[in-house]
């Protein structure tokens, strides 16, 4: 079940939203707000599927909502929807330097907010899909430098058996960007055997720019130890095509509780986002 947020300090707004929510998704639990403070307060017990804020309300804008929403643990990454009648783009810019995922411009049209809602809780359950696979592969992995040489070997082929099963680029890597694990997915998406990538650097097989943001990133996880979720991020794959994909790179712990590695789990939302531009290139059509 679904657990949809609205915030909206005018209740007929409220009341349009939630039931345009429910006809979409129509097991979904819908919760409105008139008090974006008070919305803050509640999350932070109940963290939503998707949140869908006003921009212009009269205790707090979308932005600063937002801005508070993300800094709130859990709801880093939760899609959030802002509706705004301004076609001033500094509005828009405010609202994505907080943390907003989508925009619909008031008044709201049905068919619109329906498409980007449903595509939104998809992108959510994908998002929390990869982080219980990351959380699974993390802490077999983990366990895996408590072994010893035998143990670890077999248990390394059980675990690629189970990872190269799951629909996601999987891959370990070390402080220079090395690549010491590489699942099928990810070696096929780079036409090479994962043994075969162990050793070569992210640059090397996924282009330098990549290989440079995503060293960059690595970086951050090893200095700080935390999880960075919800990247968005492209590159050109060996057909020349580019491809876009949702990451998350959490860190791999020794024996210590130092960082070992950096696993990098990524969705490709290629087709998603193809589907978005779509939608934006009708929209304004319309318009």
């Amino acid at each position: 079940m679904s657990l949809i947020a609205i915030i909206d300090d005018q209740i007929t707004n409220r009341r349009i939203y939630a039931r345009l929510a429910a006809s979409i998704v129509p097991d979904a639990n819908v919760e409105s707000f008139a008090d974006p403070i008070k919305a803050l307060e509640w999350s932070k017990e109940n963290i939503p599927d998707i949140v869908i804020s006003d921009f212009k309300m009269g205790t707090m804008n979308g932005a600063a909502f937002t801005a508070a929403f993300r800094a709130q643990e859990g709801c880093e990454d939760v899609p959030v929807i802002i509706v705004t009648a301004f076609e001033d783009k500094s509005f828009r810019y405010r609202a994505l330097d907080a943390g907003a995922t989508d925009f619909i411009t008031s008044p709201v049209d049905a068919r619109e907010f329906g498409t980007r809602l449903r595509n939104l809780l998809r992108l959510r359950r994908n998002q929390l899909d990869l982080q219980k696979h990351g959380a699974k592969l993390q802490e077999k992995l983990e366990k895996n430098t408590r072994l010893g040489d035998q143990a670890l070997r077999q248990s390394e082929e059980m675990l690629r058996l189970v990872i190269d099963t799951v629909p996601a680029l999987i891959s370990a890597t070390d402080g220079n960007s090395n690549f010491e694990f590489v699942n099928r997915k990810l070696a096929e998406t780079l036409r090479v055997e994962p043994d075969d990538a162990v050793g070569k650097t992210v640059g090397d097989l996924m282009g330098q720019e990549f290989g440079r943001r995503s060293q960059e990133v690595d970086k951050q996880v090893f200095e700080s130890g935390q999880t960075i979720a919800a990247i968005e991020e492209d590159f050109e794959d060996v057909s020349g095509d580019t491809r876009t994909l949702l990451t998350t790179k959490s860190p791999l712990r020794d024996q210590d509780g130092g960082v070992r590695n950096v696993v990098t789990v990524s969705l490709d939302i290629t087709e998603r986002k193809e589907a978005e531009r779509q939608l934006h290139k009708l929209s304004s059509a319309v318009a």
